[in-house]
């Protein structure tokens, strides 16, 4: 018998997205998420990677923004990964930005 996990079936209600760069990787995390480790092999933070893992009762999307992206490549970056993994949210998609991030990357 073969189980398959289907989170956009469990958590319907909101979609946390958290943009990493992938210089900055490991402190990003430990920022967001203090408890978790997530290796190499499953979440690199190279442009446009993704790894998606339930948290505290919430979906959570980490989105690999490369190193030192541009304004226009931040922005690109978050409509793709909505156009492809918009179907895991009905209600809600929280951008959770990390503490480094400047206002400019947050603006796009």
């Amino acid at each position: 018998m073969k189980f398959q996990f289907q989170p956009k079936k469990i958590y319907q209600d909101s979609l946390i997205v958290v943009p990493i760069f992938k210089n900055l990787k490991e402190e990003l995390l430990k920022e967001k998420f203090p408890d978790l480790s997530i290796p190499d092999s499953l979440f690199s933070a190279k442009k446009d990677s993704e790894y998606v893992f339930p948290f505290d009762g919430k979906l959570v999307l980490v989105l690999g923004l490369g190193t030192e992206p541009s304004y226009k490549e931040v922005e690109t970056a978050f409509r793709r990964i909505l156009a492809k993994k918009g179907d895991m949210v009905k209600n809600h998609v929280i951008l959770d930005f990390p503490d480094s991030f400047g206002p400019s990357l947050v603006e796009a």
